[in-house]
């Protein structure tokens, strides 16, 4: 079978499939757009031929989830050259400092391949590099894991997410390779979402947790418009257990579904509705990879035992690696997260995850979200710094709170200080944005 690049599968799509619709892109005030599959190959090549034109060692990309971003975007890769995709909402200052990075690290290699940005959220991102541009080959598009997920080809489907990140873009390039239409709101927004849904029949659509709660209170009222979702996938971060149990109920377990990776591409778990009911907080087993957790020595450590994270995929070379994040396996090989060794604080001795803390008091109903962090003080040492956001209307006071956390958490694990603020700023991924160590002061 012939394996195609992703401008010739664009370019074979657009014969087959004429002005079917391939993006449906709508607005902030809800008009909607419809690029049919022959006029995005059309804009690919305009696109194309203008990145050849500016030249350069790499092309860079200032992402957007819109018909013109995805037509540049589509067009660097068509024009051959390492692609660098670019957060368009990102401060010129890290757009510069990411594209002199990408220069470095494509210097005196083969132009082919792709760098993205991690999530940034320990720090400055860092680019990680993709060896092989897009492609589409028949005996693997669409993916394992998305098949598992309630992927089929040709359904229409929700881009939530900004396609600078990697799930969001996975998602984008293999709708695109087995000509999937993808709705792509501008905004989310609750209502607005699920009219999407219904309107045009989504069958499938990746979540994170964060829009998983802004989307829940509408589960009462409107589940009935999520009737033709066949899957959703969530991932990027931990989900309150209350918001994952009520997508369950109204989705039911096989529907809904959770996969744990990383940039890197050091591997990913998978987890259905299902099996996270029999085994709550668990993030799957490993989905054609290999999880193993190790202690400090590098010996690898029996189920029940926390430890790092190492993960190795099915094919990719005999080496293990980790992204720093903690874990155990359970007797059946479910992986369970404790948070990444960088996050550990030690506090009275003992060692405590900042993010145990954080989903207890997700578990609180009158919570909209939170975070807690270790904080430094030269009296003190360090102690935990909490922060919620109430649910609109409720009336919580940070002596709830704590009277909540301690009937769930150890004693020492009780944070000195909650504040409840009106908002954590996090980006389109749903992680923590780099302005929230402000409020810790």
């Amino acid at each position: 079978m012939t394996v195609l690049s992703l401008g010739d599968r664009l370019r074979q799509l657009a014969g087959e499939l004429g002005d079917r619709p391939a993006l449906i892109a709508v607005d902030r005030s809800g008009r909607q757009e419809v690029l049919g599959w022959r006029g995005l190959a059309r804009l690919m090549e305009r696109e194309a031929r203008a990145a050849a034109r500016r030249g350069g060692a790499v092309t860079a990309v200032p992402v957007r989830g819109d018909l013109d971003g995805v037509a540049r975007l589509v067009g660097a890769f068509d024009a051959g050259a390492p692609v660098l995709l670019l957060d368009a909402a990102a401060p010129e200052a890290e757009r510069e400092r990411l594209t002199a990075e990408a220069h470095r690290l494509t210097a005196g290699a083969a132009p082919a391949g792709y760098l993205m940005p991690t999530g940034g959220s320990t720090g400055l991102p860092k680019l990680v590099l993709r060896p092989r541009l897009p492609e589409y080959d028949p005996r693997r598009n669409p993916s394992a894991l998305f098949r598992a997920t309630g992927w089929h080809p040709g359904q229409t489907q929700l881009l939530a997410g900004p396609p600078h990140h990697t799930a969001p873009l996975a998602h984008l390039l293999e709708a695109l390779l087995t000509g999937t239409t993808v709705v792509l709101p501008a905004a989310f927004r609750p209502d607005q979402v699920f009219d999407l849904i219904e309107q045009h029949g989504v069958g499938w659509t990746q979540l994170t947790p964060t829009h998983l709660r802004i989307l829940e209170p509408l589960l009462d009222t409107r589940a009935g418009a999520l009737r033709s979702l066949r899957g959703v996938l969530h991932t990027a971060a931990p989900c309150p257990p209350a918001t994952k149990r009520r997508w369950i109920e109204a989705l039911g377990g096989d529907r809904v579904h959770e996969t744990y990776g990383s940039t890197e591409g050091t591997g990913v778990t998978l987890c259905t509705g299902t099996e996270w009911l029999a085994r709550p907080g668990t993030v799957g087993r490993g989905f054609l990879t290999q999880v193993r957790i190790l202690d400090e020595a590098g010996a690898q450590l029996p189920p029940g035992r926390p430890g790092t994270v190492f993960m190795r995929t099915v094919g990719g070379g005999p080496a293990f690696r980790t992204v720093g994040d903690r874990g155990h396996l359970d007797e059946d090989g479910y992986l369970f997260l404790a948070g990444r060794t960088d996050d550990l604080v030690i506090i009275g001795g003992e060692n405590v995850d900042p993010h145990e803390v954080t989903a207890a008091l997700l578990d609180h109903p009158e919570v909209a979200d939170a975070a807690v962090f270790g904080v430094r003080d030269d009296t003190f040492g360090v102690y935990l710094r909490a922060l919620a956001v109430p649910a609109a209307g409720a009336e919580l006071d940070a002596g709830r709170l704590r009277e909540h956390l301690a009937a769930r958490v150890a004693p020492h694990k009780l944070p000195a200080v909650i504040r409840l603020v009106p908002e954590l700023p996090r980006s389109a991924a749903g992680k923590l944005a780099a302005e929230v160590r402000r409020l810790r002061a």
